[in-house]
């Protein structure tokens, strides 16, 4: 949380993000006005006392309005800075939900290998009686391993 302005946006990555940051904390200070009505008549005729019955009232929240549109920033521009954070972190979680689901593959790919590696080396280790080696398994063996040769060459 950036303790200047009170955003849950993580620390700034960017000069342009930071400026948008100093800018949006500007515009919540300068949220809260009081409206008091000043009289220009008032003034003037205690500058020039001239009778001029116009009215010429107005309020400082007026003229404040009037000074802000040309010095603060379009509030868009803030709303566009916390939305491209948002996607930003959407896609981060994706990614990350993706890399998750890729490495859970490769484990379960491994494992798979890992039980056919112990399958293949039981039935190679079992003998007959008299201690001599099972040669069905070995042909089994053999067969499946020329069968890999021959399908890697034609692919």
């Amino acid at each position: 949380m950036n303790s200047n302005t009170g955003l849950k946006i993580g620390p700034p990555r960017s000069r342009e993000q930071t400026r948008l940051i100093r800018q949006y904390a500007k515009l919540k200070k300068r949220k809260v006005y009081k409206t008091t009505t000043v009289d220009y008549n008032e003034e003037r005729d205690d500058e020039s006392n001239s009778d001029d019955t116009g009215d010429r009232s107005r309020t400082v929240t007026d003229d404040l309005s009037r000074s802000r549109k040309l010095h603060t920033p379009k509030i868009d521009t803030i709303a566009k800075a916390i939305q491209e954070r948002e996607q930003m972190l959407k896609r981060r979680e994706d990614e990350r939900i993706d890399r998750f689901k890729q490495a859970e593959s490769r484990r379960l790919d491994r494992e798979k290998r890992e039980r056919e590696r112990k399958e293949t080396a039981k039935k190679l280790r079992k003998k007959t009686s008299r201690g001599q080696p099972i040669m069905k398994y070995q042909m089994e063996h053999l067969l499946k391993k020329i069968e890999r040769t021959v399908g890697n060459k034609n692919s």
